[in-house]
């Protein structure tokens, strides 16, 4: 394996030496997921100081005595920082020790991107965040090894969806989903440009509940962005009426923009916002999660939306969920309701999704 990635596997068994904590990982286990990431020759390499932020602590110290020369000052790749940020974290959270919350902190820092890995794996900027997102219960999962579940519905002309092969990292699946405007639309539903996947139950979205959804998007190099016309990625679609979803994630142009509708007036954004910029992330998964707790209402409605980790969108108070509905569904996919009809740059579409992850609590 490559020395620079395993840096940062024995950094975590050091520390875990140092603390006289049991080593309940395995070096090979950490060796392993490195060397798929290393394969892919993709991502950011950092320097393996940053782990450790106080230089003269007996901490730092203590690794560095506990590191063969270089490999301390040596580079490792970002995704295994991920992966031992990640097990520190679950060792913090059992033993509540500063170091482990302050090494977490600093890793977390390094602000990490997911240029090699397909698991959505979200790391939060801190242990607080961290802490909340562990209090959630898993409802549904698709990781897309075994193809498309029979049970989720797809609205898409045949082979505009299909289990590929990773686009980063070999011997993982992920879904391409892809469109062309001269497409005839007319078998898909409601007769218009769309390559969707609809989520079943329990993927149902009550109001008053707590969700997490974790997914992530792949645009590849060269990805053509649109700036006539957007196109709907991600949403939570109202389940008793017709209409603009609840929640969106579009593409509009090379921005990312996030809206959310309901209550009396849904034909009217209630919160919204653009987020710079998406030409920057072709080439490379993005992580997404989305926390939602919807509300006709607004009283107790909230929708914070997490990129790679960083909060990006953060509302509550405004109408979030259609009029009595009490099971919106989830969709991915592409959705481009204009483009057949209205002016566009672009003709032909595709873009790559990760697993997906809904929790509750």
């Amino acid at each position: 394996m490559n020395t620079k990635c395993l840096s940062a596997a024995r950094l975590f068994l050091s520390l875990s030496a140092w603390r006289r904590e049991p080593k309940s990982m395995d070096l090979y286990a950490v060796e392993s997921r490195c060397n798929a990431i290393h394969s892919a020759n993709v991502g950011d390499w950092q320097p393996a100081a940053m782990m450790v932020a106080e230089p003269h602590s007996d901490e730092r110290r203590a690794v560095e005595d506990s590191l063969s020369p270089g490999l301390y000052t040596g580079l490792f790749h970002i995704e295994c920082c991920r992966e031992v940020a990640a097990r520190i974290g679950a060792v913090m959270h059992e033993k509540k020790t500063s170091l482990f919350r302050h090494l977490v902190g600093a890793a977390a820092l390094v602000g990490c991107s997911i240029a090699g890995a397909q698991t959505p794996v979200v790391t939060w900027n801190d242990p607080t965040t961290q802490a909340w997102a562990d209090t959630y219960e898993s409802l549904y999962s698709a990781e897309w090894q075994d193809g498309i579940n029979a049970q989720i519905g797809v609205q898409a002309n045949p082979g505009d969806i299909s289990v590929v092969a990773d686009p980063v990292v070999s011997g993982r699946s992920a879904l391409r989903v892809s469109i062309s405007r001269n497409e005839n639309f007319a078998n898909v539903a409601n007769g218009v440009p769309r390559a969707e996947l609809l989520f079943p139950a329990p993927v149902t979205f009550i109001q008053g509940k707590d969700y997490l959804i974790r997914w992530s998007t792949f645009l590849p190099v060269g990805f053509a962005f649109d700036t006539k016309q957007l196109v709907i990625i991600t949403q939570i679609h109202q389940s008793l009426a017709s209409g603009s979803p609840t929640i969106a994630l579009t593409l509009l142009g090379n921005q990312y923009t996030i809206s959310e509708r309901g209550g009396q007036n849904p034909t009217t954004v209630s919160g919204g916002k653009s987020l710079c910029c998406a030409d920057a992330d072709t080439g490379k998964w993005v992580n997404w999660a989305l926390r939602y707790i919807p509300d006709e209402t607004g009283a107790h409605s909230s929708v914070e939306l997490y990129k790679d980790g960083q909060s990006v969108y953060a509302v509550q108070g405004v109408p979030n969920a259609y009029l009595d509905d009490q099971s919106a569904y989830l969709k991915i996919g592409l959705y481009k309701s204009s483009w057949v009809t209205q002016p566009s740059d672009v003709s032909q579409i595709t873009m790559f999704f990760g697993p997906v992850y809904v929790s509750q609590r």
